[in-house]
């Protein structure tokens, strides 16, 4: 432990211990805790326990006052559970009689406080550390402790009965720790007391699962499945034997809305050896979810049937099955389905299907949970087996249709956006699958209504998009999309461009940015791009009075840019380059907004990394302005800037571009390359921004161009200094700095111009005189202390604040300031 934290620890602890103290926030308690296990941890428990008496008599003052704070005994009792889980600490703490004073929770002051929910929580909770080795096991089994715990387990607190199933999950694998294993084996007395612990816990959980309380049965459910992962013979046949009839009354019980807490369960029962085991019955029990006479509750179950890795490729295929037939059967398809390994349950469930899919109030959320089941087999690269892929396709298209009113059937589900938009979600995970090309041109029509429709909610409009998007990615480049984006795609894409609201607007301008940034390299979409009457409409929405649809629309100008290249940009007739530019430059330097700035200077970026630099763009302009702005973002994204002006200087490559060779640039003609742009004032600056992240960013640039420009003391020429300084105030004082510590030095071998500079008088200004004449790149490099300033700039803002020397020191200052204002009351 820290010396300062050691000698203020006593002082902490006496304060806490004070029942006159009124905690201002809980949460240093927390931090205070995180930071006591984390010197558990790397400290033996046993030394901190010996080395600082102040702990056990901390945690007997807490314990014998006469009214603690429910905050401070929760603590204390946690704190008593972290010292414990190491046997040497636990030793020392029993004999003082602070582990029965903690923990014995029928007398002293726990009696008292039991009925506050986060004292209760707290117990659990150190006792979850107690029980880490075979004599904290045999002070909880000898002290009946068991009693309590697994009546939390029944608790009201959510808190309380999370903590009583972890506690009671660990007792019951005690045996199956590394740790524990040669005790309970070699140990007579610690391998009865666990005996006699796992029969209790038993049969409590095998009772529970039959009683009428669904709360409790829910805990039971989880907390066997929080057990059976870990679970080891003989107990886990034993603990199985126990629970298999309650479970199998649980599954058949009507209705049943413990689905998903039961598959819970089943699923940690299939990662176990019980799997395969005929008399255990894991996959007939599995198999049992599915003839639930509820479909929603059949569809969960056979979503996490499929997910299941141990399950039969039979059982898989018939959970599928579920999963499709209420949109095979809403969409009329239902008679091209292959077969059901199952036949007669299938078709029972079918006539339950048929009377909730007339009905928009059941339909509605059936079809929902098939669609998305169907979005996350997907999305998992699941195998549909036998069923075509193409037929699942068709039947989310049709019910699409028929939310689009396209349909003379279920008309009771037009206009439905929640179905839209699972319909258009489960298309864009559809999309990956094989022979998607075949009907790309059937998907598209169908999201090209959707596109259309004015009736289509922002959101829907949003999915229409992405999954128009995913779409035209499937299968190669044909005249058949290039008719479906001229005639089709571009018309839409320019009437809700100037919608009405600004979210479909903005969800259109992003749509464009990446659909031209996939068709970056296509001639033929350049060409229908540049035709579109498209640029002139994202010109007007770069003056939109929604600051979020202006940086879509500047960042669909930038990607415009850079698709259409030389054969539309660059074309000295259109004219569209310059327009561009001009309009960015504008709104750098007058948007009131940070978002268009910052969409400004990524696009800017953009184009110097994979194109060359538009004419008429002034880079030492966009530099001024972006490291001159109150947006610190702005200034993190001009910093970026600044790192691909430095790359294009020494000839250096950008993420998607082969490395070049080895060879250094040549100093002088980077150097001046860089002083053109006026890139290192534009560092300078940012090194000593108020912002911690511009300033890291900065000193990580100038860092990395001393490397990559080879500098040493005598590898580059000296220059005007004015030309490297830029006049920034912080980079003057750095400088004269460093030339007092070279002045007041033995050694005389660097640079003999450089001339001391007298000290500045209080509130003077730095006369021009005082400036050396000549400095070289090296020369200021080498006096800004990079290395030093990184290590400082790489700490969190807050790191002293967040110390846990501060944090005690406010405790002691909130225990003073109380003490202040009981003396002010009199």
């Amino acid at each position: 432990m820290d010396g300062d934290c050691g000698a203020l620890l006593p002082r902490v602890l006496k304060v806490l211990a004070d029942p006159t103290f009124d905690i201002p926030d809980d949460t240093c308690l927390e931090k205070l805790l995180d930071w006591l296990q984390d010197q558990a941890r790397l400290e033996d428990a046993q030394s901190l326990v010996q080395e600082h008496p102040c702990i056990p008599h901390f945690i007997s003052a807490v314990c014998t006052s006469e009214s603690p704070d429910a905050a401070i005994l929760a603590f204390a009792v946690k704190f008593t559970g972290i010292l414990a889980a190491n046997e040497g600490a636990f030793l020392r703490l029993d004999e003082t009689g602070v582990i029965r004073m903690v923990f014995g929770c029928e007398e002293g002051i726990m009696k008292e406080m039991w009925e506050d929910p986060s004292v209760r929580s707290a117990w659990l909770h150190g006792l979850g550390g107690l029980v880490q080795h075979e004599r904290g096991l045999r002070f909880f089994c000898e002290s009946g402790l068991n009693r309590v715990a697994l009546e939390c387990q029944h608790d009201k607190s959510l808190f309380v009965t999370s903590g009583a199933n972890n506690l009671l999950a660990h007792i019951l694998n005690f045996a199956c720790l590394p740790q524990c294993e040669e005790s309970v084996q070699g140990d007579v007395t610690c391998r009865s007391a666990w005996d006699r612990l796992t029969v209790d816990i038993v049969k409590h959980i095998s009772d529970t699962l039959s009683s009428d309380a669904q709360f409790q049965r829910r805990q039971a459910l989880k907390l066997l499945a929080l057990t059976l992962p870990g679970c080891r013979r003989p107990l886990l046949d034993r603990l199985w034997a126990a629970v298999l009839g309650p479970l199998e009354l649980q599954i058949k019980m009507e209705p049943n809305s413990l689905v998903l807490p039961v598959m819970e369960t089943l699923e940690a029962a299939s990662r176990t050896d019980l799997f395969g085991q005929s008399d255990a019955r894991i996959e007939d029990l599995i198999e049992a979810m599915l003839t639930s006479g509820d479909p929603n509750k059949v569809i969960q179950s056979a979503s996490a049937i499929i997910h299941l890795e141990q399950c039969s490729e039979s059982l898989k295929r018939k959970a599928l099955d579920f999963i499709l037939q209420p949109l095979l059967l809403i969409s009329s398809s239902s008679t091209d389905t292959p077969s059901p390994v199952n036949g007669d349950s299938v078709k029972v469930h079918r006539a339950v299907l048929e009377g909730q899919l007339t009905q928009k109030s059941t339909c509605v959320p059936l079809l929902s949970l098939s669609l998305t089941s169907v979005s996350k087999l997907t999305s998992m690269e699941f195998q549909f087996m036998e069923i075509p892929e193409q037929l699942v396709i068709g039947a989310v298209m049709e019910l699409l249709w028929m939310c689009l009113g396209e349909s003379k059937t279920s008309t009771h589900l037009i206009g439905c956006s929640r179905l839209q938009r699972c319909c258009l979600d489960a298309l864009s995970n559809l999309s990956t699958c094989q022979g998607g090309s075949a009907i790309r041109k059937n998907v598209l029509e169908a999201l090209y209504h959707c596109l259309r429709n004015p009736d289509s909610e922002p959101t829907v409009l949003q999915k229409s998009l992405q999954a128009v998007l995913k779409w035209i990615c499937v299968g190669s480049y044909s005249s058949e999309l290039t008719e479906f984006l001229s005639q089709d795609l571009f018309p839409v894409l320019k009437r809700r461009v100037c919608d009405v609201q600004w979210e479909v607007r903005d969800s259109t301008l992003e749509f464009i940015t990446q659909l031209s940034a996939h068709f970056t390299d296509n001639s033929v979409y350049r060409e229908l791009l540049d035709c579109s009457g498209i640029l002139p409409l994202l010109l007007a929405s770069a003056e939109d009075g929604e600051s979020y649809v202006r940086a879509s629309a500047i960042a669909a100008l930038g990607q415009a840019v850079t698709t259409l290249g030389p054969q539309g940009v660059q074309d000295p007739q259109s004219g569209l380059q310059d327009d561009v530019v001009t309009r960015l430059m504008t709104i750098l330097a007058e948007d009131s907004e940070g978002f268009s700035r910052r969409a400004v200077v990524k696009v800017f970026t953009s184009w110097l990394k994979y194109q060359d630099s538009p004419p008429g763009l002034d880079l030492h302009g966009v530099l001024s302005l972006g490291s001159d702005d109150l947006d610190w973002e702005v200034k993190m994204y001009t910093l970026e800037l600044a790192e691909a002006l430095i790359n294009k200087s020494l000839g250096l490559s950008f993420p998607n571009e082969p490395s070049p060779g080895p060879e250094r640039p040549d100093v002088t003609e980077a150097q001046k390359k860089l002083e053109e742009n006026r890139v290192l004032p534009v560092l300078l600056k940012n090194l000593f921004d108020y912002d911690r992240p511009v300033a890291h960013k900065a000193c990580q640039l100038l860092l990395r161009l001393r490397e990559d420009l080879g500098l040493t003391a005598g590898s580059c020429d000296s220059v005007e200094a004015t030309a490297i300084l830029g006049g920034g105030q912080s980079a003057e004082e750095m400088v004269k700095t460093w030339l007092k510590k070279r002045a007041n030095s033995k050694s005389t071998s660097a640079s003999e111009s450089l001339q001391k500079t007298p000290d500045r008088t209080a509130g003077a200004c730095v006369a021009a005189s005082d400036w050396p004449t000549k400095l070289s790149f090296w020369e200021l490099l080498n006096c800004l202390d990079l290395e030093l300033r990184a290590q400082t700039l790489s700490l969190s803002s807050d790191h002293v604040v967040t110390s846990p020397r501060s944090l005690m020191e406010d405790i002691l200052s909130a225990a003073q300031q109380s003490e202040d204002n009981m003396v002010d009351c009199y």
